[in-house]
């Protein structure tokens, strides 16, 4: 792989190149990074950081990500040199469908109230990432959380415009202790059952975190690495794709290296927004979405003026991220997400549980791939 070097582009960052010779925890909020930081002076790994940044996260920046998010994470262990992908996205209650949604008077899935809602994720996320890779015992690694929840944490400015527009939709508190045991489970259950929701027991016995196989593409020199579907990072890889097939020029502002990057984006998102689904749902396979022939015909389509992206045929050819390393070169890269701000909107009283709302990017339309059902994931816009 090359050595990067940021004097080489065009666009180099405007901040330093920060370096450190054992450990490194990068977050949104500088608590969150901290805490990785010292979890990894106490002896834990990569995982163990990570873990303890995301289960703290909920706490320090609420308006992106809480106990009822979902979550995605790439692992590199560098003791296999291999790549590992997390799935910890939820899925709809079982008790929710289509057809069930537009007798409901909806014509397309809401983004607010109990319809959006979907089993949360990131917790039994988190708990997988332990169970598999860590070294430190779940208690231990929601010790940070607990004490910033307690001891209280400073509102970052960029956050607290956020906090004003929702505050009228959602009031939030947080009870670490009960975070990744049944007890939160049951409270959304009961609550759920309460008020109009859709869960039930089985929605949460039945759930679990999937190991996924990430996959990729190489771009100049470098292989780009991705989770497959439901996510998109699919988008990423087709875009890239595009690009690495075409002229783009070396100069500085240039229109013609913007347009081709704009025209490929777009085509790209055309195709995602079109196949990807739950994987067990979609009729369309990644490797035809990635490979070489389609690539070659959905870069012919770009030409020197801007086009109305439509999806091709393939089958013919509000969130959080942080970053963790360790000094046995174990790398963790992890994104948790509300979706929109707080989410649904649902937060179950008496904990610190505020609900995502990713099933409003389910599509109503049984044609679809993305259809909503019962036990299924839905298209996701979050990737690591």
């Amino acid at each position: 792989m090359p050595e990067f070097d940021p004097r080489s582009y065009a666009y180099p960052s405007r901040r330093n190149v920060v370096y450190a010779r054992k450990a490194m925890a990068c977050t949104s909020i500088p608590q969150g990074a901290q805490i990785g930081l010292d979890v990894m002076k106490a002896g834990g790994n990569a995982v163990d950081a990570a873990v303890a940044m995301a289960a703290a996260m909920p706490l320090l920046e609420p308006t992106s990500n809480g106990l009822g998010s979902d979550c995605f994470a790439l692992v590199w262990v560098e003791a296999e040199k291999k790549l590992y992908g997390l799935n910890a996205s939820g899925v709809a209650p079982a008790a929710l469908s289509a057809a069930l949604v537009r007798e409901l008077g909806h014509q397309t899935m809401p983004q607010a109230g109990w319809i959006p809602t979907m089993v949360p994720g990131a917790p039994a996320g988190w708990a997988e990432l332990n169970r598999r890779f860590g070294t430190k015992p779940l208690p231990q690694l929601f010790a940070p959380a607990i004490s910033a929840a307690r001891e209280g944490v400073p509102v970052q400015v960029n956050l607290e415009p956020m906090w004003e527009e929702d505050a009228r939709r959602i009031a939030a508190t947080l009870d670490r202790s009960s975070a990744a045991s049944d007890v939160y489970k049951r409270q959304i259950v009961a609550f759920s059952r309460a008020t109009g929701g859709y869960f039930c027991e089985d929605d949460f016995r039945n759930y679990k975190p999937e190991w996924v196989e990430p996959i990729s593409t190489d771009y100049k020199g470098y292989t780009v690495c991705e989770i497959p579907p439901n996510g998109h990072g699919i988008t990423v890889l087709m875009a890239l794709n595009l690009l690495k097939g075409l002229k783009l020029s070396d100069q500085k502002d240039c229109a013609d290296t913007y347009h081709k990057i704009l025209e490929s984006i777009k085509l790209a998102f055309a195709d995602t927004r079109t196949y990807v689904a739950d994987p067990r749902y979609m009729r369309t396979r990644v490797e035809d979405l990635l490979s070489e022939e389609y690539a070659a015909r959905r870069r012919a389509l770009i030409s020197e003026q801007a086009l109305t992206p439509e999806a091709g045929d393939p089958s013919c050819g509000g969130t959080i991220y942080l970053c963790t390393a360790d000094p046995q070169g174990n790398m963790v890269s992890f994104i948790q997400s509300n979706y929109t701000t707080f989410g649904a909107g649902v937060a179950i009283p008496g904990t610190g549980i505020s609900l995502q709302n990713r099933g409003a990017n389910f599509s109503l339309d049984e044609g679809s791939d993305n259809c909503l059902a019962g036990g299924k994931r839905s298209y996701h816009t979050i990737i690591p």
